[in-house]
Parts: structure tokens; sequence; C-alpha cells
């Protein structure tokens, strides 16, 4: 990632302090803007949730303008690797290297269903087409970390903010049928054997989770559109096979049914994870997790990280951050803040709300939401403790096994 300048001498100095202060004085005029649009999320009458104390904006600022983030979904992977545009380019991306610093992002590597073509929806070049068509899909995922390698990134498994800089990264796998080395449109599910030795190259790339299925059903779980398809016998291999090399299983995108059926296997002895879904009591959508699935998450001492897309958070074609916020508050009155994280799935394709559109827009929600009663502690759990803990409790750093 892009070092931070720090100029010499004393002019030096007086203009980085200058230049500090107006960032701040700008995020809490942004937040101030921001607030206007989510007057709608403030407590009623009614809502017994404590207001907070006043305290100094500055203050609040600089507070936000140093918050750590944690986001559990990104896929720019995809435009490095499938649409070929170098890492470098960040004009038709959300997450720019150098505009959110003290992050860690959790890159999830997924990859369109073949045959691959040109045009809409995925806007790949003609040869990219051809090359992405022949080769198989495990093929795909060594290619796309060796390409995030290359652009300086750095794989790993630490739960440790500080231990490196901003070019450290999580890896996760959207969708278990991408674990296949057979090649051509229609290749045979990946035995036994096959499978037991994908995964354990995961585990040695540093992988941390596997989502067990993406936009449709799958040799090991059915999807969110399928609601009473759940794990196959192949899918509980699967699931042995993820817990015994230490790889989170990634429930987002997974159907109800499988849910259950993961809950039941493992006896809720494994957290229920979800790297980037959003709450059906606030909008009715498969790909929405039910209170059914809350109560699961809370049972399991599991994580949800929230998804950003439009579609999700509002059930309409647009979605601003105060959906957003209606999804964190009926969390956090449900099951509590312990359980929430951010996973936005920037570059997904997605709709993004129209005032979280990049990752630095996060430093001013994180003051409209000090203003509408969420405490500075209740956001950093949001933010990055949250996701911070549950890594540390549940994925290792260890390199060899």
């Amino acid at each position: 990632m892009t070092q931070n300048w720090r100029p010499n001498g004393p002019d030096g100095l007086y203009i980085q302090s200058f230049l500090s202060k107006a960032v701040t004085a700008a995020l809490y005029l942004s937040a101030l803007c921001l607030l206007l649009l989510l007057q709608d999320c403030k407590p009623g009458p009614h809502d017994s949730s404590p207001r907070r104390q006043q305290t100094d904006p500055l203050l609040d600022a600089d507070w936000a303008s140093q918050l750590p983030l944690v986001d559990l979904h990104n896929d720019r992977s995809f435009y490095l690797t499938a649409r070929q545009i170098p890492w470098s380019d960040c004009s038709r991306v959300s997450l720019c290297r150098s505009r959110y610093s003290n992050m860690r992002f959790a890159f999830a590597l997924f990859r369109p269903p073949l045959p691959l073509r040109t045009g809409r929806p995925w806007l790949i070049s003609p040869q990219a087409a051809l090359e992405l068509n022949t080769i198989s899909s495990f093929a795909y995922i060594e290619k796309a970390v060796q390409e995030l390698q290359l652009a300086g990134l750095d794989i790993s498994r630490s739960a440790d903010l500080d231990a490196g800089s901003d070019s450290i990264i999580w890896a996760g796998l959207e969708g278990a049928d991408l674990l296949n080395t057979n090649p051509g449109l229609n290749p045979r599910p990946a035995n036994l054997k096959e499978l037991r030795w994908m995964v354990k190259q995961l585990r040695a790339m540093q992988f941390s989770y596997v989502g067990l299925t993406w936009a449709a059903a799958n040799p090991y779980a059915g999807s969110s559109n399928q609601a009473h398809i759940g794990l196959s016998v192949a899918g509980g291999q699967l699931v042995a096979l993820l817990h015994a090399n230490e790889l989170l299983v990634d429930l987002s995108h997974a159907s109800d049914q499988t849910v259950i059926d993961y809950y039941q296997l493992t006896g809720g002895r494994r957290p229920l994870f979800f790297s980037h879904s959003s709450i059906r009591a606030v909008c009715s959508h498969p790909r929405n997790v039910s209170d059914a699935t809350l109560d699961l998450i809370q049972k399991s001492d599991g994580l949800i990280g929230l998804n950003f897309h439009a579609p999700y958070l509002s059930c309409k074609a647009q979605a601003g951050s105060a959906d957003l916020i209606r999804h964190i508050q009926y969390v956090k009155q449900k099951i509590g803040m312990r359980y929430l994280a951010l996973g936005s799935d920037y570059d997904g394709l997605i709709t993004e709300p129209h005032d979280l559109k990049q990752p630095e827009q996060l430093r001013s929600f994180a003051l409209a939401l000090l203003q509408i009663g969420f405490s500075r502690a209740e956001i950093e759990s949001l933010y990055y403790r949250n996701a911070i803990r549950f890594w540390k409790r549940n994925v290792t750093v260890s390199t060899t096994r």
C-alpha cells in the first residue's frame, strides 16, 4: 500500500499540522451533511435507547479520522484477474489503495459461471474470456492469488492490525464449486481425494474462509434462492475438511436449510459466519438472514458482516446509509452489537448506498452514528473490534500444518 507522506523540518511539520486539522474539519462537515439524510433514523419518542453525551465535535472528528476498519468482503480481485484492470488503476473501483489507511480488507475470490462472455454484466475482454473459459476453476484461484501478490499484497490470517502495513489482506473463496481442477464448461465434481488436496492448498496460501455456495446450488449445498436445499453428503465431507484445515465456513449465499444443516452438523460448536449478508426482517430478500438465523449466530457466538447492496438494504433499486443504519439497529436490539461487522461487497458489481460509494465515506458515517446515539465503543465494535476478536478466536496465524 502507499506510504503516508511525512514532511521533514519545521515548515513541513507546520504544513502537516495544518493538513491534519483541515482533514478533521472536512470530516466533521461531511458528517453534518450526512446527518441531514439520517433524520428518520433518530430515536423516536418511544425509543428507549440511550442518547450519547454531547462531546467536542472536533475531538469526535479526530477519533473518526483514526478509526480502524475491517471489511469482511471485497471483490476487487475480480477486476484484477478477470477484467485485467491493473491494481494501480483506481478509476473504476470503490476500493483505492490510498484512501483508507489503518484498514484490513478480506478479498473474496469468485469466478462467474462458464461460459464467460464479453459485454454485461462482467465486461471482460474477448482475450480474457477465451483464457478464463479454458482453465480450471482452481487454476483461476491460483492465478488470482499470484496477481494479488504481484500487486504487492500480502495474504495473511493474522488478526493483528499492527502486524504490518495496509498491504496485508485476508482472503476468502466465494463458492465451493471453484474447488475443481478439471477444465471445461461442465467439469465433473471433484472427488474426496481432490477436495482434500485443494483445501490443503488453500490453507497453505493463507486463505481464511470458504463460502459453501454462490449464486446457485452446487454439489455441496443449496443457495439462498433455493431455501429448502441443504447440505449434501459431499457438503458434509467438505465442511469436515475445512474445519480440519482451520478454515472458516462462510454461509453467505447459503440457503436457510443449509444454515440449519450446518448448525446441526456441528452441534452449535462452530460459529455461524456470514461475510456479507443483511437482515431479512428489515428487507425481505432471500439473500438476507432470517431471525431464526440471527438467533443461531448468537448461540454459536458467530458473526455477520453487513452487505451494502441496495436491494438487500432497502428492497429497492437504490439505498442510502439510513437504510444500513436500520439493519444495524435491528441486530443491536435483537441479539446485540457483539455479532455485527461490515461486509460491504464493494467492487462486487453492487449498487452501493448513494452516500457510501467509497470506503473513506465510512469515516463520516461513524460520526453520523455517534450523533444518533451509538457510543464510540459500539461503533468500534462494528468497524473492527468484533471482527478482530472473531478472527483471533477462530482463525489461527500459523503458516504450517
